[in-house]
Protein backbone atom coordinates (compact mmCIF):
# COMPACT_ATOMS: atom_id res chain seq x y z
CA UNK A 1 0.00 0.00 0.00
CA UNK A 2 3.01 2.38 0.55
CA UNK A 3 3.59 2.17 -2.98
CA UNK A 4 1.19 5.35 -3.85
CA UNK A 5 2.90 7.37 -1.36
CA UNK A 6 6.09 7.54 -3.19
CA UNK A 7 7.12 11.01 -4.42
CA UNK A 8 8.30 10.17 -8.14
CA UNK A 9 6.94 11.85 -10.86
CA UNK A 10 4.68 8.48 -12.32
CA UNK A 11 3.46 8.16 -8.59
CA UNK A 12 1.34 12.36 -9.18
CA UNK A 13 -1.39 10.94 -10.45
CA UNK A 14 -1.96 8.14 -8.54
CA UNK A 15 -1.30 10.05 -5.23
CA UNK A 16 -3.06 12.63 -5.97
CA UNK A 17 -6.40 9.85 -6.08
CA UNK A 18 -5.11 8.48 -2.89
CA UNK A 19 -4.93 11.83 -0.70
CA UNK A 20 -8.82 12.65 -2.29
CA UNK A 21 -10.30 9.45 -1.49
CA UNK A 22 -8.30 10.42 2.87
CA UNK A 23 -9.45 13.92 2.39
CA UNK A 24 -5.88 14.87 2.40
CA UNK A 25 -5.17 19.01 1.81
CA UNK A 26 -2.78 22.06 1.95
CA UNK A 27 0.67 20.29 3.72
CA UNK A 28 -1.01 17.44 5.33
CA UNK A 29 0.69 14.24 4.20
CA UNK A 30 -0.05 10.69 4.72
CA UNK A 31 3.45 9.10 5.67
CA UNK A 32 2.70 5.19 6.24
CA UNK A 33 -0.22 3.25 5.27
CA UNK A 34 -1.30 -0.23 5.62
CA UNK A 35 -4.19 -2.53 6.17
CA UNK A 36 -4.32 -4.90 9.49
CA UNK A 37 -6.77 -7.51 9.66
CA UNK A 38 -7.07 -11.23 9.32
CA UNK A 39 -8.08 -13.27 6.09
CA UNK A 40 -10.72 -15.76 6.15
CA UNK A 41 -7.72 -17.91 4.50
CA UNK A 42 -4.03 -17.77 5.11
CA UNK A 43 -2.53 -16.00 2.47
CA UNK A 44 1.23 -17.43 1.47
CA UNK A 45 3.81 -15.02 0.10
CA UNK A 46 5.88 -15.59 -2.75
CA UNK A 47 8.96 -14.49 -1.45
CA UNK A 48 11.80 -16.93 -1.98
CA UNK A 49 13.78 -18.41 0.66
CA UNK A 50 17.47 -16.70 0.71
CA UNK A 51 19.32 -19.94 1.09
CA UNK A 52 17.97 -20.48 -2.43
CA UNK A 53 19.33 -17.55 -3.74
CA UNK A 54 23.01 -18.37 -3.06
CA UNK A 55 25.57 -20.07 -4.59
CA UNK A 56 28.53 -21.87 -2.54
Amino acid sequence: MSQVLQEYEEMNTLRQKYDQLNKITGEQKIQMAFRIGKAAQPFYSYRRNLNDLLLT
